[in-house]
């Protein structure tokens, strides 16, 4: 009888300390899941602001790249101007000389 006695005890002592154990766990548990949502909160903050932030450095990155292409359009139609002038310019200069050179296609009348 006391070593049935016994035996209960220590299994009363067992499912005491199995049940702290639980207790614990589950506290751990409970800290974790806390911790984990408001990582989870941090988290989602954190890609928000990086979110925005990425939109904006893509916003200022399309209107530079569009004000750069702008600009290479200006670029062409001002040398291809600067062409035209230049090629006008040419002609001006080898009529002239033809002229000088050639006096007798000129009237002196």
């Amino acid at each position: 009888m006391k070593k049935l006695t016994e035996e209960n005890s220590e299994q009363a002592d067992r499912v005491y300390q199995l049940e702290m154990d639980l207790a614990e766990v589950s506290a751990e548990n409970d800290q974790i899941q806390t911790y984990n949502v408001e990582g989870c909160e941090l988290s989602w903050e954190t890609t928000c602001v990086h979110d925005i932030h990425l939109f904006q450095w893509k916003k200022k990155l399309l209107i530079q790249q569009q004000e750069r292409e702008k600009e290479q359009s200006d670029h062409a139609t001002m040398l291809k101007e600067l062409q035209k002038l230049l090629a006008e310019e040419r002609m001006a200069k080898e009529n002239l000389e033809h002229e000088v050179f050639n006096p007798k296609t000129q009237n002196f009348g």
